[in-house]
């Protein structure tokens, strides 16, 4: 479940800059999700790094600590993992990430924020 108290404790209760800031979410986290199931496809695990990564800090403001504890440790795998654990780790972080927009986009589409 997205909080937003996060995001309104960095720009204030503004709804305008709230809202901004979610649809920026919105066009953004579709690429890095692509970058990281393309990285699958081709075993490039820089590239599941990076964008892993940059989602760390661009899921922060949902409220989901979890995905931020989780993201933490998926930006350091650059190269192809051994453990098949990690596969279990990357594909819960991209399923709860994808759940995450889902939820941002029904709230602007709502102006619930």
């Amino acid at each position: 479940t997205v909080n937003l108290n996060s995001l309104k404790e960095m720009v204030g209760d503004d709804p305008e800059i709230i809202k901004e800031m979610l649809e920026i979410f919105c066009q953004d986290v579709p690429n890095y999700l692509e970058a990281i199931y393309q990285g699958q496809e081709t075993d490039d695990w820089a590239a599941i790094a990076s964008a892993t990564h940059t989602l760390k800090s661009t899921i922060g403001f949902t409220g989901r600590g979890d995905l931020v504890d989780l993201a933490e440790k998926l930006q350091y795998q650059k190269v192809k993992p051994e453990d098949p654990a990690f596969y279990d780790l990357l594909k819960h972080f991209t399923r709860e990430t994808a759940s995450v927009l889902e939820e941002i986009k029904e709230m602007l589409k709502n102006n619930d924020f």
